[in-house]
């Protein structure tokens, strides 16, 4: 039985965090390599949600909504445009493509993204982002895979009573 399902996150909130990916720092370049070519809309209409590639397959690919060119030694911070929702006892586990890892060193900087099912009703639409270096240079075309996304159901312990809400990603809930 299909429990979750991928969506778009607003056309609103994707510019909205693809504006807050254009800050350049100290070895970051988060957007001068990344091209929102013809626009925050253009980009938004064609991204596509995650699917298996077959039938076998625990990950959905997700593909890049922009083109990037991959430099070594910089990071990149890219909005998918995608969000996730999920029942409350699952999350979902992003890493990049093996292909990608091999060839080209390919790393996300939390090293596998972690996806609660309550970051869905963030105030920021559950939208997810990521963010990851290289060790070489490699381009990315948008609508190319970039990551696998497996779904993993969990079990917590008994008499726990957590009444906290999420609200946000990265560093959301304390450090």
């Amino acid at each position: 039985m299909r429990k979750a399902r991928f969506e778009k996150v607003s056309l609103e909130q994707y510019k909205a965090d693809g504006q807050k990916c254009t800050r350049i720092s100290d070895r970051t370049s988060d957007i001068s390599f990344i091209s929102f070519s013809g626009g925050y809309y253009a980009n938004y209409d064609k991204i596509k949600l995650p699917c298996r590639a077959t039938k076998g397959s625990a990950g959905y690919d997700i593909c890049s909504p922009v083109n990037v060119h991959v430099f070594s030694g910089y990071t990149y911070t890219i909005p998918l445009g995608i969000r996730c929702h999920m029942p409350p006892d699952w999350c979902l586990l992003l890493m990049p493509k093996s292909s990608l890892g091999f060839s080209h060193g390919m790393e996300l900087v939390n090293t596998v993204g972690l996806i609660d099912s309550d970051y869905y009703y963030s105030d920021n639409e559950g939208s997810i982002v990521i963010k990851f270096k290289a060790t070489d240079y490699f381009y990315i075309s948008r609508g190319d895979k970039l990551l696998q996304g497996v779904f993993i159901k969990y079990n917590t312990i008994q008499h726990e009573h957590i009444m906290q809400k999420r609200n946000g990603g990265f560093g959301s809930t304390g450090k």
